[in-house]
């Protein structure tokens, strides 16, 4: 897939009507994969929405990263800084998770897209909606039912993009929010995702 870098803007305007969108995830591979790949299919430029892995997987350092880079953003680009940022991480069993969802609450440029148990739980619901708690073992089983081959450790995440989840976005968002709103009204929130939200914002952008 062509790099975003190459993407060439179709005139000014219509860069100034789209937002700078920074953001950061918890791992260099496989979630900053999908992202780009999404990035890539849907014209957004490098320029217009930055990804970036954070300096760890922790929830508390995916935090820590993204508000550093809005900072020196405004302090070395204060015309051209962010206007929104998103962080994207996992629960599992971060001791830090918690305390993390406090501190972006109080920021008014930034938002947590949370993935509980992690991440692949947005490529599941690409295929089934289902609000069945489980671990990263079950869930990787129930990927497999639609993705045999997958291996989390191994596989393209920017193929997997391409050659399975590309065509069912719509319904990926769909079932996100389906089961986000059932498990709100529980006292769990596994499983859950609020990558729709995201996606969901990234699509808006690229229409403008």
């Amino acid at each position: 897939m062509q790099s975003r870098n190459n993407f060439q803007r179709k005139s000014s305007n219509r860069r100034q009507q789209r937002d700078r969108i920074l953001i950061v995830c918890e791992d260099g591979k496989n979630s900053v994969g999908y992202l780009d790949a999404l990035c890539s299919d849907w014209r957004l430029t490098a320029a217009e929405v930055e990804v970036n892995p954070s300096d760890g997987s922790a929830p508390i350092t995916v935090f820590k990263y993204a508000k550093k880079k809005m900072e020196l953003s405004l302090k070395d680009e204060p015309s051209n800084s962010y206007d929104w940022v998103y962080c994207v991480f996992d629960k599992d069993d971060h001791p830090s998770y918690n305390e993390t969802l406090l501190k972006i609450k109080k920021e008014t440029y930034m938002e947590a897209i949370t993935c509980v148990p992690s991440f692949e739980f947005w490529l599941l619901i690409h295929f089934e909606e289902t609000t069945r708690p489980m671990d990263n073992r079950d869930l990787i089983k129930m990927i497999k039912k639609h993705i045999p081959k997958f291996d989390k450790d191994k596989v393209s995440y920017s193929d997997l993009y391409t050659n399975y989840l590309r065509e069912r976005t719509d319904i990926a968002i769909k079932n996100s929010e389906i089961i986000l709103r059932q498990v709100s009204s529980t006292d769990t929130d596994n499983p859950s995702t609020k990558m729709h939200i995201l996606v969901e914002r990234l699509k808006k952008e690229s229409r403008k």
